[in-house]
């Protein structure tokens, strides 16, 4: 049966800007809370990294040999993860108005988010229709991990919405066989994939689904798309991450390949490697009875769903850190809160047919506690560092080298390069190490 086009229908217009207009004012009102505080969430490390790398890389110029941390002494420590299309764009604002890259990194986070918020609606309702998009916007508002990385100083929400956007593009070329959507498919993907190479990897299956099948058929790419294939996405993605190993500190990048490209197989041998996935997936993206409503949206699943949900297993096979990193895992959120939004719906058909009302609504509301619980946990403040770090900055002078032994780092190890202390304290020297 056709779909209604979203435009000539006026009640599904109305229907959905209300929901919608509920839904941003829940996400800007959450965020509130952490956007004008600092980097101190669970992912200290992660925020204050890339805050110093950000604000040098900035005062450099924009120059590449200005991505470095201060951890060794007056040297510069070259950390060169992702091409700096995050780290440009705050490096702008903190220029423009010479203050802290927290608060635009921050900033920056939160408008990818309802950015993503807008596609993942619109994706999910050309391909499943309105009810499910409206649900799968829901889900995805009120992941936990969806909170921590709203208000983050990270690149991971301004990766993920450029990557909403090229599926939004290949969805177009797939209707339309259009060149300039798969140029901007490629384009975006390519985008993606520098901001943060592990955010296209759960999309891989879908991406290569839609270009090898069409109609149930297999087609081969004809030659103009092949080139567009390769110019646009494949030579500069491969350019850059050969060249940024080039340029990178051997001793920053040493242990890399091992967290982020397949590692060890053997790990998934071991029953204790699902434990922490089982209850941060629980906890961070299910809030608990969405499992439920997850395992309920594999009934009857297409091939596009399959694909979707394919990716899941290909993300943690491919990229080891998920495993331990977990706001890696917000990457799966659009995927999750789709299948999660269609099993909602199965759910509650099941539910009004055999009259299981108090079951329905009890699911609910073991997912809201969950969500209170999980998402106040992803918002709390670590101000153990903070508060050292103004001790610090109270008792030294700028120019003072500090030694630093920093034990709050996401249970990872004691110390590392966590530029936590120095970042907070503007100071300059050393983290010990565990082996130090």
């Amino acid at each position: 049966m056709q779909k209604t086009s979203f435009l000539a229908d006026k009640k599904n217009i109305k229907f959905s800007i209300f929901w919608i207009s509920i839904f941003l004012f829940v996400v800007v009102l959450l965020s509130l809370y952490d956007l004008t505080a600092p980097p101190i969430s669970p992912t200290i490390w992660r925020q204050t990294q890339t805050a110093m790398l950000t604000e040098n890389f900035a005062r450099e110029g924009f120059n590449l040999n200005g991505l470095y941390v201060n951890l060794r002494g007056n040297q510069k420590l070259m950390m060169i993860y992702e091409f700096p299309i995050y780290n440009f764009v705050v490096g702008v604002f903190f220029l423009i108005f010479n203050a802290s890259a927290v608060f635009w990194g921050k900033l920056v986070s939160l408008i990818s988010v309802l950015v993503s918020f807008f596609y993942l609606f619109k994706l999910t309702r050309e391909v499943y229709g309105k009810s499910v998009a409206v649900y799968a916007s829901l889900f995805f508002l009120f992941a936990p991990i969806r909170l921590l990385l709203t208000t983050a100083v990270q690149p991971d929400a301004l990766g993920v919405m450029l990557m909403l956007m090229g599926l939004s593009s290949l969805l177009n070329w797939k209707r339309k066989k259009l060149l300039k959507d798969l140029s901007l498919f490629c384009f975006f993907l390519l985008l993606a994939g520098w901001t943060k190479f592990p955010i296209i990897v759960p999309y891989i299956l879908i991406i290569g689904s839609a270009i090898l099948f069409d109609k149930g058929r297999v087609r081969f790419p004809e030659t103009l798309e092949i080139v567009v294939y390769i110019g646009i996405f494949l030579v500069p993605f491969t350019a850059w991450y050969l060249f940024r190993g080039y340029i990178s500190c051997p001793e920053a990048m040493s242990d890399k390949i091992n967290m982020f490209l397949i590692g060890d197989l053997t790990r998934f041998l071991s029953p204790e490697y699902y434990v922490k996935p089982f209850f941060v997936l629980g906890a961070l993206v299910f809030c608990a009875s969405g499992i439920l409503f997850f395992l309920a949206g594999l009934k009857k699943l297409s091939a596009v769903g399959w694909a979707l949900v394919g990716g899941v297993p290909f993300y943690f096979i491919l990229v080891p850190t998920v495993r331990n990193q977990y706001y890696y895992l917000y990457p799966l959120v659009p995927i999750f809160s789709v299948i999660m939004a269609r099993g909602f719906l199965i759910f509650r058909n099941y539910c009004d047919n055999r009259k299981l009302k108090q079951l329905f609504y009890g699911s609910i509301a073991v997912f809201v506690i969950g969500f209170i619980i999980s998402g106040t946990s992803a918002l709390r403040h670590d101000k153990v560092p903070y508060y050292a770090a103004n001790a610090l900055k109270k008792n030294s002078l700028p120019t003072d080298l500090v030694f630093s032994l920093n034990m709050h780092d996401r249970g990872q190890g004691v110390g590392g390069e966590n530029p936590a202390m120095m970042y907070l304290a503007n100071r300059k020297g050393w983290n010990a190490t565990q082996g130090s």
